[in-house]
This record gives structure tokens, sequence and C-alpha cells, in this order.
């Protein structure tokens, strides 16, 4: 994985299986790369662009299902973030990125994040 290739595949987001393919780029790669392109993806839940942002959330989704929900669940608190996003497209990704990491073991994280949804 490049630096900079995960953003660009997200922000162009030029085929509909961006997400699986930026989540098999992931988890083809070594750990340290892996978790530095997880960090690329979650820098993105902050892009201007709702569809940036569920595009990223889409990939960070099927990073959980395919056995890096551990790394994803470092970005909890962007998550629960993007839960009050006024897309809904972002909003229903945000839920359904949650309830990956909860059926993949990472409940307790995103319980843990919830809270600051109601201080928001």
């Amino acid at each position: 994985v490049c630096p900079g290739e995960i953003r660009r595949m997200l922000e162009t987001g030029d085929c509909p299986s961006v997400a699986q393919d930026v989540a098999y780029k992931v988890l083809a790669a070594g750990p340290q790369e892996a978790f530095e392109a997880v960090a690329e993806v979650g820098a993105l839940l902050r892009d201007a662009d709702s569809n940036v942002r569920s595009r990223a959330l889409q990939a960070l989704s099927a990073l959980a299902h395919g056995g890096s929900s551990e790394i994803v669940g470092g970005w909890v608190n962007d998550i629960v973030d993007a839960l009050g996003c006024p897309f809904l497209t972002v909003r229903e990704q945000a839920a359904q990125t949650l309830a990956c990491l909860v059926e993949d073991g990472q409940g307790g994280r995103v319980v843990a994040g919830l809270p600051q949804l109601v201080k928001g």
C-alpha cells in the first residue's frame, strides 16, 4: 500500500466496490502498513465531502469484517461523531460500521464511545 493510495481511492470513488478494494489492499498489507492505511481511512471521516465520509465508513466496515476490527475500533469516537452528520447516508453507514464492530467483539469500545454522542 503506497502512502496516499487509500485516500485517493476513497476520494475518487470511481468504482462501486471501492470500499471492498480498500479493505482487500489493507488486509493484504503487513501489520504496520495496515495500521497506517486504516489511519488514512479514519482521517477521511472528517472530510468535507459526505460521499467520501460514507465511502470511508464502508471501508472501515469491510475492514472490521475482514479481521481488523481491533484497529478500526481505535476510530470509534470518529465513527460515533458521524452519527451526528446531517447526511443520512453518512449516519446510516456510521451505524452499520458500529454494528460491525460490535459483531466482531469491539462492543466495549463502542459503548465507551457513545456518551460523547449525548454530550456532542
